[in-house]
């Protein structure tokens, strides 16, 4: 009956110490949208290349809207101003940096 006895206070005590209020969860915040946003322009100042991670630079100024309108609303017309360089891997690369020093 001993035996008994001890696993059920050793399952209590289980159950009491494992369902306990533990720690509080930790919230971790990611990059800020002006930080993506510096990566995804410091991609076109090393390469030149316009391409799809504009479309990135566009959802990451969409978010700093949210904390810095003027901000985002002068980025979104420079990074249209980007978008139009046709290729232009001089002109791409000039307007990316001047993006990034804004930012």
């Amino acid at each position: 009956m001993s035996w008994y006895r001890f696993l059920g206070v050793l399952v209590l005590a289980t159950l009491v110490l494992g369902c306990s209020q533990g720690s509080r969860p930790v919230r971790v915040q990611g990059p800020s949208p002006a930080e993506n946003a510096k990566k995804a322009l410091q991609e076109v100042v090393n390469t030149g290349e316009v391409g799809s991670g504009l479309a990135d630079v566009d959802t990451y100024l969409t978010e700093l809207k949210k904390t810095d309108a003027a901000k985002a609303d002068a980025l979104q017309k420079d990074l249209t101003a980007l978008q139009a360089s046709g290729g232009k891997a001089d002109q791409a690369k000039a307007k990316a940096k001047e993006m990034m020093d804004k930012l």
